[in-house]
Formats: structure tokens, sequence, C-alpha cells
């Protein structure tokens, strides 16, 4: 039977993050930032014409980029009121999808032109990130999908963003907020599950 250990990845949401982080550099002209625990993070420059793309793996070198964008996935809760459950190996009710806001925040040198040139790729990059697939297979393999291990994501929608722009005298700002949904991949079930 499957231990608690086994469970845990089903529950390390920061696996999304890196998963829009990595279809985002595979995408367009974003980069990687080395990850915290990098020996050589402090001295890392972005490749020529790439937008360091950051997550909570990267906090130690986030203020040294500028431009930059970073996500990060908020407010997550049972997509609905009961929550979808399954029943796992072990016999125990588990939910298995939920609702959460991704966020975006586009950092860039005081320029306009610039600043609105990020952000609209930016909105473009998320736009296809989970595409209208017609058969469920199709939709699991496809997209942000077919990088994520042990969840799929089932919408990514706009949540009501506005054009309002934080402007400072050394950088301007934007923050994009995404309503999300994903589950746990019916594979990923640490035993499997019991469909009756």
């Amino acid at each position: 039977m499957p231990t608690i250990k086994d469970f845990a990845p089903l529950y390390d949401w920061s696996q999304i993050e890196a998963g829009v982080q990595a279809f985002f550099v595979n995408y367009s002209d974003f980069a990687k930032p080395p990850d915290d625990n990098d020996p050589n993070r402090e001295n890392w420059i972005s490749p020529a014409g790439k937008t360091p793309f950051m997550t909570a793996f990267q906090a130690a070198v986030f203020t040294k980029c500028n431009p930059r964008v970073s996500c990060s996935l908020n407010g997550i809760v049972p997509f609905s009121n009961p929550p979808p459950m399954i029943q796992d190996a072990n016999n125990k009710l588990r939910c298995r999808a939920w609702a959460a806001q991704l966020d975006f925040t586009v950092i860039t040198p005081a320029s306009y032109s610039q600043h609105t040139q990020l952000r609209s790729l930016v909105q473009a990059v998320v736009s296809v990130m989970v595409t209208d697939a017609t058969t469920l297979l199709a939709q699991t393999n496809t997209g942000l999908n077919s990088i994520l291990v042990y969840h799929e994501v089932g919408m990514i929608l706009d949540a009501g963003n506005s054009t309002g722009i934080h402007i400072d005298k050394a950088f301007y700002a934007s923050n994009l907020k995404y309503a999300i949904t994903f589950a746990v991949r019916a594979s990923a079930w640490p035993g499997g599950f019991n469909n009756s």
C-alpha cells in the first residue's frame, strides 16, 4: 500500500509554477534563472534577447533582473463544494481537483513601449498554455499539460485584468491575474484509485 510520502508530490503545487516557467522558456524569448541553491546565482546574467522568467525557486536573484516576469499560484481551494473526491488505494477519500489564481508580475525599465510589449507577450503565451482540444486525451498531452507530471490543468482564464501599470522612476510593473483549475492526473495516484 502507498505511504503518506507517496502522496506528497500530489500536493506540491510549486510544480505547476515550474511547469508554467518551462512552458514560457520553451515557447518564447524567456530564460530560466538558476535556483536559489545554485552557487552561481548571484553572477547570473540572462542570455542576450532573453527575459528572465522567475518562480519562488529563483527568489534570491529576483530583484536583480530588470526586465523580468514571475509567476505564483495562490488561493488554492477545492474546485467545488462539496469537493470532487476519489477513493485512493488506501481507501481514503481525497480531493482531486482545485481552483486557484495564477498571478504574473511583469517588470521592465521605465519604458511604456517596452512594458506594453512584454506584458502583451505574456498575455499571448498564457492564452495558448491550455489548448481547446476536442478530446480529453489531446488536452492531457498538449500545451502546459505536456510538461506537468502529477497534475493537469483544465482551464486558465483572464480574471479581470486591467491595463493599469504601476509607474515608478526606475521601473514599470503590471500584475496579471488568471483563474486556473487543475487536478491530479488519474495515472498519478499512488497505487491507483477505486472507481466504484
